[in-house]
């Protein structure tokens, strides 16, 4: 009997091989800070955490497709559990996806060019979702509205090339039912993106919930048309909140040499417009890159108010992820903030 389960499982093992695809990565980042001095504080401070949050973020990701069923999760190990994906999913053609669960759809978010040292010296917001929100079922701000986890289904419908049209609704957890139907349709996201060959990316959405303001409208393209050269603009208009935001998201490498810059102005049309700038010019050695990350932030025109923050590191990408170490100034308050961060990032895909 011992032998004959035996080879049930491996004849499972063998015919899941052959009729299923099943994937393993994992990414994961922990920074120390082994000298951190706040001010005219008298003594010296430690921490281990990251920048969005105060614990290491560690996590492993895991995937089963099927030929027209799959699987997904990205299991969290740290306390504060954010954007972890555990869904199921069936596509029947490549025109249609429908997921269930908590799950992510980033196809349509905006570029990314916050560099990792940046909340040690002042905090820059994210450009990517000020640019243009993904669509999520699992995203940090969606849990805890209306009583409920966050949870539902995103449909993902391309009904011709280059065309993407994409539904995200919350419908909470539990029996009996958090959500009413007008609530979920009401914190819902619908977007629509479309790409012009060898131009760029245009896309518009409404976001009912959002980590830049709900009940969103967001307008955003990217260009493609140049090499090396990154673009990406977006403005969104918050309707409770009365006020836009505009972000842009730019990088260009020249052979060694790459520079980022990220920019987030909120506020427009509203009493306080502020300006969030974020410049990481970097230069590739042999023995890895050496950059800095330049910080300006003006909380009010009106009156205004400069803080100015900056870091140099020395970054080395090696095989299964990347390590980071530098030095971090922060001159915005009345207090000058120093610190000495270290990085490890796992990173396996």
């Amino acid at each position: 009997m011992k032998k004959l389960i035996a080879v049930l499982v491996v004849f499972a093992l063998v015919t899941t091989a052959v009729f299923a695809q099943p994937y393993f990565g994992a990414w994961g980042r922990a920074v120390t800070v082994p000298f951190y001095y706040d001010g005219d504080a008298e003594e010296m401070f430690t921490g281990t955490h990251v920048g969005w949050a105060p614990v290491p973020n560690f996590a492993v990701y895991f995937s089963f497709s099927g030929e027209e069923i799959g699987f997904e999760t990205n299991w969290c190990f740290s306390q504060e559990l954010r954007d972890t994906a555990l869904n199921t999913w069936w596509k029947p053609n490549d025109m249609f996806k429908l997921t269930l669960g908590w799950a992510n759809d980033d196809r349509l978010r905006g570029a990314d060019v916050v560099s990792s040292f940046h909340y040690l010296i002042g905090g820059m917001p994210d450009t990517n979702d000020a640019i243009f929100h993904c669509m999520t079922t699992a995203r940090w701000w969606m849990a805890g509205w209306n009583g409920s986890a966050a949870a539902g289904a995103i449909l993902a419908i391309t009904p011709i090339d280059d065309l993407f049209i994409g539904i995200s609704l919350p419908t909470g957890t539990g029996n009996p039912y958090a959500m009413t139907l007008e609530d979920t349709f009401k914190m819902g996201s619908y977007a629509v993106g479309y790409t012009i060959e060898d131009i760029g990316l245009v896309r518009a959405g409404y976001f009912g919930t959002a980590s830049t303001g709900n009940e969103q409208v967001q307008f955003a393209f990217r260009l493609d048309a140049v090499q090396n050269l990154l673009f990406d603009i977006g403005f969104g208009y918050s309707l409770a909140a009365e006020q836009g935001t505009l972000a842009l998201a730019a990088g260009y490498r020249m052979d060694a040499f790459n520079v980022n810059l990220g920019v987030v102005v909120p506020g427009l049309g509203g009493d306080v417009m502020g300006l969030n700038l974020l410049l990481n010019p970097a230069y590739d050695l042999d023995i890895g890159t050496v950059g800095a990350e330049i910080l300006v932030k003006i909380a009010n025109f009106d009156d205004v108010d400069v803080k100015f923050g900056a870091a140099a590191y020395f970054f080395k990408a090696v095989s299964g992820g990347s390590f980071k170490a530098g030095l971090a100034l922060n001159a915005g308050g009345e207090n000058i903030r120093f610190a000495v961060p270290i990085e490890i990032t796992y990173s396996v895909w």
